[in-house]
C-alpha cells in the first residue's frame, strides 16, 4: 500500500518530463515555455498555449490530457481513500497503540 503512491508520484514526474520534452521537440518553444504548457495541460488550468500549436502538437496535448487527468484522478483517489482508511479504521488505530506499547523499554505496569 505505501510503494502506490509513490510509483504513481514518479509517474506524474515522468508524465511532466515527457511532456516537456514533447513539446520542445515538436513546437520548438524554450523549455520554460514546454515547461508551462505542460503544466498547463496537465491541471487544466487553460490559458492557452505560449504560442501557435500546430498538428503534432495538438495531438501530443490530447494525449498528455487524457493520461494526465487520469493519473491525477486517481492519485487524489488514492490519497483521500488513505485518509479516510486511516481515520475510520478502528484496527488501525489499535495497531499504532499496539506498536507504541512494543517500543515502550524500562518501564513497570502496575496493575491495581
Amino acid at each position: 500500500m505505501t510503494r502506490r503512491p509513490a510509483v504513481l508520484l514518479a509517474l506524474i514526474a515522468g508524465l511532466v518530463v515527457s511532456g516537456t520534452v514533447g513539446y520542445r521537440l515538436l513546437e520548438g518553444w524554450s523549455w520554460l515555455d514546454c515547461l508551462f504548457m505542460t503544466a498547463m495541460t496537465l491541471t487544466t488550468v487553460g490559458y492557452g498555449a505560449p504560442g501557435e500549436l500546430h498538428t503534432d502538437g495538438k495531438v501530443f496535448s490530447v494525449v498528455l490530457m487524457l493520461v494526465g487527468i487520469g493519473l491525477m484522478l486517481y492519485l487524489l483517489t488514492l490519497l483521500a481513500e488513505t485518509m479516510l482508511r486511516t481515520v475510520t479504521d478502528p484496527g488501525a488505530a489499535r495497531r499504532r497503540k499496539e506498536r507504541k506499547i512494543m517500543s515502550l523499554k524500562g518501564h513497570t505496569i502496575v496493575c491495581g
